[in-house]
């Protein structure tokens, strides 16, 4: 009776319900896995692009604080040079003071040269007397 209902094709009609069951659920489970497949995939390209959005902020507060550094550093060496202007400038005014020293060691020289040939010629003229 049974295989009369399907025309005498019972046993086909199972089989290719068995078949048809066995691959809806071999379609269902393949795309569960391109599923699964598709969502690692979108969660390694996320990780992805946060990592190289911390390496990007950590590179670009590594180049802030270099470039903190080298103000820092202008900022020293702008301070030494003004005291290096200073110290020429020092420097200059004690050359003033040592080269007007020589001046008055030299008028000092030839005055006391003076005095000494006045002293020889009133001695000589002292002498002669």
């Amino acid at each position: 009776m049974v295989n009369s209902i399907y025309g005498g094709s019972y046993l086909a009609s199972l089989t290719l319900q068995s078949a048809t069951r066995v691959l809806s659920q071999t379609v269902n489970n393949s795309f569960k896995g391109a599923l699964k497949t598709e969502d690692d995939g979108a969660k390694s390209a996320n990780g992805i692009v946060k990592n190289s959005f911390n390496v990007n902020t950590q590179y670009v507060r590594a180049m802030l604080r270099l470039s903190n550094d080298i103000g820092v550093m202008a900022d020293r060496i702008g301070i030494m040079a003004d005291r290096i202007l200073f110290t020429e400038l020092q420097i200059g005014v004690m050359a003033d003071r040592i080269l007007e020293t020589q001046r008055i060691q030299g008028e000092n020289v030839t005055l006391t040269e003076n005095s000494i040939k006045a002293v020889i010629q009133t001695y000589s003229e002292v002498k002669s007397l």
